[in-house]
């Protein structure tokens, strides 16, 4: 898609999560954006997110036909994509890349919070948004013959099924010799 295509707008995420309105509208856009091109496809995968943008784009996501995917918009993408970009935001609001290098904007009447406040914070809505992708995969899963294109794996990303990251896992399991996608994957 040439154009950018904005699922959760900035007003939006502005009424639906605690943030200030005084955030740069940009900022959050951008943010937004990142996390809608990064991880919401990382779950749904490529053919579903490129499907969902079409739908939105030609504004056939409120037809009668495509009450799955509206379903699927409303009640999932949106929730994983606020909670994501929330938990993103957190790291860039505070701080600004200039030609000097990476600064802490301060108020007048405010006092910056400590780097641990925010990874604290930041861990919080991490979380909720691995719980919302956790719900979103198993909605996928159940209902999968509704969303054909989440199971089509193309030169794209495949469709990501774990919305829990713990860190790097290394299988015993030697899958040489027979691959088997529930085995291995």
């Amino acid at each position: 898609m040439a154009n950018i295509v904005h699922l959760y707008t900035v007003e939006s995420f502005r009424e639906n999560l605690p943030l200030n309105v005084d955030v740069d509208s940009k900022i959050l856009r951008n943010i937004l954006h990142s996390v809608q091109e990064t991880k919401l496809q990382q779950i749904l995968g490529t053919e579903l997110y490129n499907h969902i943008l079409t739908l939105v784009v030609t504004g056939d996501i409120s037809l009668v036909g495509n009450v799955a995917y509206k379903t699927l918009l409303d009640s999932y993408i949106l929730k994983v994509l606020g909670y994501y970009g929330f938990a993103d935001a957190l790291v860039y609001i505070s701080r600004e890349v200039t030609d000097k290098g990476v600064r802490i904007k301060d108020g007048n009447q405010s006092a910056s919070a400590e780097i641990s406040e925010i990874r604290f914070m930041r861990k919080e809505w991490q979380d909720k948004a691995e719980f919302m992708a956790e719900l979103l995969n198993k909605f996928l899963c159940k209902n999968s013959s509704d969303y054909p294109e989440y199971s089509v794996s193309t030169d794209g990303v495949s469709a990501n099924r774990e919305a829990y990251f713990s860190g790097i896992q290394f299988d015993d399991h030697d899958c040489s010799d027979s691959w088997d996608e529930d085995d291995c994957c």
